[in-house]
């Protein structure tokens, strides 16, 4: 079925993902360029390499056996039996320019092409005033405040208890933070620490960008990296799925995050990153992952606000394309 569109652009939710973007000619060499999936940085020893293919050649084969037919089924369903995945390939090939939440600056090096647009800024506005309760809240923490949300995905009510326990342990060992934590249910969890306020709702991006946010714990999705890093406020990173590891490892590449892995969560771990963010100097000390998160944050609001290069440029594409007659 056609529907007369003379000009696409594509976009992608989060950063450059293998497979994906290959209709698009951008060629991604698994030898210096991370997967998806990876734990390492473009700082790859031999092994890590090696890991770094196979992992590549296992996600290439879930993507053509897996995701490619649950993709042509959809289409179908939309725009008639006729298409197949060389259709659904050539169309993205099409299109004009590709949109992805990313910031070239803190990304790892790639070949890239004219087609690609980073937009770090998807759906992230300036902070706004916090309601009264939350900024008392926030005014009110002597020692900080640390943020704990693991996004809308993965709920932390829902987590198995050992790592609920694993994460109040570890926030009573710092009695001087107050811990915001973004929980979803009514319990009695860590409800005799003082220092553990829990939220069904939290204004995450509001929270991270006032002066007495010390550190974030977060799952290192997309959205919540680009609030984190336009703050300046430093990452404890447990992430759980596809893009989040890599956001996770770009952060700790800049010494911006603390990384840990999701089965290794536990008192022990936490508390040696929950240190090494706030004030352990035998690691960084905060002031070393504060200036480094600040740096960071710097480059994001540079290229991402609403006067700032990434902005103009993606308003550049559009006006191209509209004026070619798109």
């Amino acid at each position: 079925m056609k529907i007369g569109v003379k000009k696409l652009v594509s976009a992608m939710p989060i950063s450059l993902t293998e497979k994906v973007i290959e209709p698009f000619a951008i060629t991604v060499n698994p030898s210096h360029v991370p997967v998806a999936l990876s734990r390492s940085t473009d700082l790859m020893g031999f092994w890590e390499r090696v890991y770094n293919v196979v992992g590549f050649i296992v996600i290439s084969s879930f993507a053509e056996t897996v995701t490619m037919p649950a993709t042509v089924q959809l289409l179908r369903k939309y725009f008639g039996p006729g298409i197949d995945s060389t259709y659904a390939l050539n169309v993205a090939a099409q299109s004009t320019f590709l949109l992805t939440n990313g910031n070239e600056f803190i990304d790892f090096p790639r070949p890239i092409n004219s087609k690609l647009v980073y937009v770090s800024d998807i759906g992230i506005g300036k902070p706004h005033p916090l309601n009264e309760e939350f900024q008392k809240l926030m005014d009110s923490a002597r020692g900080g405040v640390m943020l704990v949300s693991m996004g809308s995905i993965v709920v932390s009510s829902r987590m198995p208890m050992d790592i609920k326990n694993a994460f109040v342990s570890s926030f009573r060992a710092f009695p001087n933070i107050t811990f915001i934590w973004k929980y979803e249910e009514d319990d009695d969890l860590g409800c005799d620490s003082q220092n553990i306020i829990k939220k069904k709702w939290i204004p995450q991006a509001d929270l991270l960008a006032h002066a007495n946010m010390r550190a974030f714990l977060s799952h290192c999705g997309a959205t919540s990296t680009s609030e984190s890093m336009r703050a300046g406020v430093p990452i404890v990173c447990i992430p759980v799925f596809f893009d989040q590891m890599q956001n996770a490892m770009k952060m700790g590449k800049h010494h911006a995050a603390v990384v840990i892995e999701k089965d290794n969560v536990t008192a022990a771990s936490i508390s040696w990153a929950l240190r090494s963010v706030l004030s352990d100097k035998r690691l960084y000390t905060h002031f070393e992952f504060r200036y480094s998160a600040n740096k960071v944050g710097r480059v994001e609001q540079l290229t991402s606000n609403a006067s700032g290069m990434q902005s103009r440029n993606a308003l550049q594409h559009f006006s191209t394309l509209f004026k070619a007659g798109g």
